[in-house]
């Protein structure tokens, strides 16, 4: 039997709308454009709502993306409100049932390359198993530094336990043959663990799909959104690691102010506290929606004035917000709230798409918001198209990465 090209392993797949599963769907549909053949273990669909499908109760198999990508379902634990302990559960469940499709899959099909995501970190175990099985190369793509993001929100706090995942983590790096993550400064972090080189596979936007729309009264109009107010929007997953809640704070600030409007759109297990929060603290202009499907993901952003990115200070060395990637895309102007120290916040000043708010004083935010507001932006968003051409094309990124890891 002709050995299969990629076995690929992650928790999260199409048709996952956002966060790594979008990016790993997007992954393996370009992969099998270039005539790789793939299979595919991962779970059921469930990111950004915390929801299952009721179609999906046990193993199950799909083709996605044509003929050459075969997807295999695994049962996983979903809790309705995440939490440390839960999602410990959660991805634990994800690996007990991966395993033995890895194993199978692996003898069977012999994969030539393993490609495994993480989060969650111990996925790489199963990379690991398949490489030893199958004679495959083991490619460890890296695009949250779970263990330390976890300990710095104290959802781990116990420091033999924090020790002990750091060990196996060390051990997934040392059988890898080739690491990758999605920012240098997540790659300065993982080349302090081990001697291989890490590589820099940065997620992608989609130019020909997010792009600049000049006439917003359109945009506005569509979406009933008032054409006379400045709106700052929040976009993607509300949960813990965002941060978002410092939004209430200086909201509160512009209340009275017709002429400012806030909108947080998202999914996820806190989206309904973010509702109850609204209506209890009787803040009148910031409104909660859903999240936009895909298909109008670039009307939806480019009706905004300002973008606004939210990264508590505890986990600002450990994740990238991809969601900036789609903001430069359509040439918007970010606001960053991060820590002066934050390496994203020093590529928006030092590339000049966007601005960086380190002070988490409602009062100091306010002046600096209305600062932005009375200033002319134009130049921020031809910067921050030019710069999504330059750094985020999804054909160059993912040509570099084949190329680099041979991936041929």
């Amino acid at each position: 039997m002709k050995r299969k090209d990629i076995l690929f392993i992650g928790i999260n797949f199409f048709p996952e709308p956002t966060g790594i599963g979008k990016y790993s769907g997007e992954m393996v549909e370009w992969l099998s454009k270039q005539g790789k053949e793939i299979e595919v273990i991962t779970g059921f669909p469930y990111y950004p709502y915390w929801k299952l499908d009721k179609k999906y109760n046990w193993y199950k198999k799909e083709e996605v993306f044509g003929s050459k990508v075969k997807v295999h379902r695994c049962p996983l634990y979903v809790p309705q409100r995440p939490t440390g302990l839960n999602r410990i559960y959660q991805e634990l469940s994800f690996f007990a049932f991966a395993l033995p499709k890895v194993i199978f899959l692996s003898i069977k099909l012999k994969p030539k390359f393993i490609v495994c995501i993480a989060p969650p970190f111990h996925l790489g175990l199963l990379g690991y198993i398949s490489k030893v099985l199958s004679g495959g190369k083991l490619f460890y793509h890296i695009q949250d530094l779970q263990i330390e993001a976890a300990k710095s929100l104290n959802m781990i706090k116990q420091e033999w336990l924090i020790r002990s995942l750091l060990r196996v983590e060390k051990f997934i790096l040392s059988k890898s043959n080739f690491i990758s993550s999605i920012h240098p400064n997540m790659i300065s972090e993982i080349k302090s663990k081990t001697t291989l080189e890490v590589g820099l596979l940065p997620n992608w936007t989609n130019l020909q799909l997010l792009y600049p729309i000049v006439d917003k009264t359109r945009l506005r109009e569509m979406y009933g959104f008032p054409l006379n107010k400045k709106i700052f929007l929040y976009s993607g997953s509300v949960g813990e690691k965002q941060g978002i809640e410092l939004v209430f704070n200086f909201a509160k600030k512009f209340n009275n102010d017709d002429s400012i409007l806030f909108i947080v759109a998202g999914n996820g297990p806190y989206h309904n506290q973010l509702k109850e929060t609204i209506q209890k603290e009787g803040i009148k202009n910031i409104i909660a929606r859903n999240l936009v499907p895909t298909s109008e993901l670039n009307t939806w952003l480019n009706l905004a004035d300002y973008h606004l990115i939210f990264q508590r200070n505890e986990t600002s060395n450990y994740l990238f917000p991809s969601k900036l990637v789609s903001i430069l895309s359509v040439g918007g102007i970010c606001i960053a709230f991060v820590p002066d120290t934050n390496k994203m916040g020093k590529m928006l000043i030092d590339n000049e798409i966007g601005y960086v708010i380190s002070e988490v004083d409602p009062i100091i935010i306010y002046q600096k918001l209305t600062k932005i507001i009375a200033t002319d932006c134009s130049r921020i968003q031809i910067n921050s198209r030019e710069f999504a051409i330059s750094n985020f094309n999804k054909e160059k990124i993912l040509e570099n990465w084949v190329n680099q890891t041979l991936l041929t």
